[in-house]
Parts: C-alpha cells; structure tokens; sequence
C-alpha cells in the first residue's frame, strides 16, 4: 500500500488505484488536535528531518496496537512497522513511531544524533 501512494496509484507500469481517487484520499479533509490532517483513511503530517531541521511531509496509516505505514513521498521512502502494543500505553507506541521516523530520515540525511525522542526520555 505504501509504495502505491508513494508512486500515485501506478504498479509495474499500470494505474491500478485511480489517481484521482488517491488524491482525494490523501487531502486533508479534517485537522486533528496535535496538528496533523487526517484525509480519507489516512493521516498527513510533517517530521522535522534530523541534520537539517527541515520538515519532511508524510502521509500514513495508523493500526491499532503500534502498525504504521509512513510515506515520505520527497524522499522516495516507504517504512513499515508493526508493534504488539496491544495492553500498553499509547506513549510506548508513539516513542517506537518517533525513533523510527527520526533514525530512517537520519539515515537519508547521514545524521548520527540520537533521536529527540530517546533524548527527552533521558532528560
């Protein structure tokens, strides 16, 4: 799914999700409290990228449990993790979700600083 939005619809050279449909899907339709969008099923947000502090857009799917899907169209990247946080607190989902982001966007931009999400736990 995720590499579907990332390339607009197209699968090995065919349009099999309509491109009008996706981007229907992946405007925002409503503002959520901590500020991001939420569209047709899938949630629209920005992280601030590592080395450069430059906010990078996502678009994502968000599971019960700890499952996310992030798409960072601007940097051709698609990540997937899936957590067992069924009985645990919503932070300890949110912290796995902020490192992940933070150490795939680093990777992109050779950043090797720890996340702001492990330092603050420090703190």
């Amino acid at each position: 799914m995720g590499h579907l939005v990332r390339a607009g619809g197209v699968w090995n050279s065919g349009q099999i999700v309509p491109r009008d449909w996706l981007k229907r899907a992946i405007t925002p339709a409503v503002m959520i409290q901590d500020g991001r969008r939420y569209g047709y099923h899938w949630y629209l947000g920005a992280s601030t990228a590592a080395a450069s502090q430059r906010l990078e857009l996502w678009v994502g799917g968000i599971g019960w449990g700890g499952q996310r899907l992030y798409v960072f169209r601007e940097l051709d990247l698609v990540v997937a993790h899936y957590c067992g946080n069924y009985q645990k607190p919503i932070n300890a989902a949110s912290t796995v979700s902020c490192c992940l982001k933070w150490s795939c966007r680093a990777s992109f931009r050779q950043n090797s600083r720890a996340p702001p999400c492990l330092a603050r736990q420090a703190a």
